[in-house]
């Protein structure tokens, strides 16, 4: 039987709280420094898409995290006149996308990590693949990164040979996140006639509605045999057609 392996967390963010969960619910002493003299998460709302919501209900933070939040039919973005630009379909056989307040996703995830033993003492996620909000996946990107790192360290202890590993499977998504954030959010100042030709290519619509949603479709490291997460009923509010969720 191998000792009791133990990780020192920097920060109490999303990612540091879904690593540090993961670890300790597979056997690891983890303790998580936090600059801040309390855990607490800054702005108002956040978007979750599917794969972070995959994490969350690996860790079993999906109830409490997701629960009277707003699940949004579509993503549909509008010009100042109140005209459309562009849409994603959401649901499945795509994926989902929520909104919930952030201050509600931290606590979940770490409550989550306290339930599992790890020690909260008040580079991983934004330090590592920073992007612009063009997609909404800072959040989902970092905790499928920390899950996947935690399932990878499951099956192995040597832990460079791990984290080489580690990066050469998340980092070409990761680069592919980033690089749409980047061509995304740039369109929001461009005129609303450009923006509405660019998404809109007869040749080209559809292949670019796949690769925004390619990061939401991944299926994180070691969560190939999950059920899909499914609200408890009554739980979840479900934004109508047409109600514009995005701006």
């Amino acid at each position: 039987m191998r000792d009791r392996r133990h990780a020192e967390i920097a920060g109490g963010g999303f990612t540091g709280l879904t690593l540090a969960a993961a670890l300790a619910q597979r056997g690891w002493s983890v303790r998580v420094h936090e600059r801040a003299a309390e855990i607490r998460a800054f702005g108002a709302g956040i978007w979750l898409w599917e794969n972070g919501v995959r994490v969350l209900n690996a860790i079993g933070a999906a109830d409490e995290a997701l629960t009277g939040c707003t699940e949004a039919p579509d993503w549909r973005s509008w010009d100042r006149h109140g005209r459309l630009i562009d849409s994603i379909a959401f649901g499945r056989p795509y994926s989902r996308v929520f909104c919930l307040p952030r201050e509600q996703l931290l606590q979940a995830i770490l409550n989550t990590a306290k339930r599992a033993g790890a020690e909260i003492v008040t580079v991983l996620g934004d330090a590592a693949h920073s992007m612009s909000p063009g997609l909404g996946q800072g959040c989902g990107t970092s905790i499928v990164n920390a899950l996947t790192l935690a399932n990878m360290l499951e099956e192995d202890a040597d832990i460079p040979t791990v984290l080489r590993r580690w990066e050469a499977r998340q980092r070409p998504l990761a680069e592919h996140t980033q690089r749409w954030s980047r061509i995304t959010w740039p369109l929001i100042p461009w005129p609303a006639w450009c923006a509405r030709a660019y998404y809109n290519l007869p040749a080209g619509a559809s292949w670019i509605a796949r690769q925004r949603r390619r990061p939401s479709e991944h299926i994180v490291y070691g969560t190939e045999d999950m059920a899909l997460w499914m609200p408890p009923e009554g739980a979840l509010e479900v934004t109508p057609h047409g109600q514009r969720g995005v701006t």
